[in-house]
């Protein structure tokens, strides 16, 4: 249970939205199993591309995602060249 509370404590710190900063803050409080559900496991790149319900979490759609998910594609692009 720690690992996903850590998590998603170092989330918060990095997230660019308010509004799902403060959710994960209230779920870490209420410490569920929402929270272990939303930071338990990672979204995968398919062939659909990245889709999932939006919210906060490595395990749904959001910009921190969009945005770790490019850099990644990024990284990969210049590895090919």
């Amino acid at each position: 249970m720690a690992d996903y509370r850590a998590t998603a404590r170092q989330w918060i710190e990095a997230d660019p939205e308010p509004g799902y900063r403060r959710e994960v803050e209230r779920l870490i409080e209420a410490d569920g199993a929402e929270l272990a559900e939303l930071f338990t496991g990672r979204l995968e790149f398919g062939t659909a591309g990245l889709r999932a319900a939006l919210g906060p979490g490595p395990n749904r759609m959001n910009r921190r995602v969009v945005r770790e998910t490019t850099a990644g594609l990024l990284r990969w692009f210049a590895q090919q060249a």
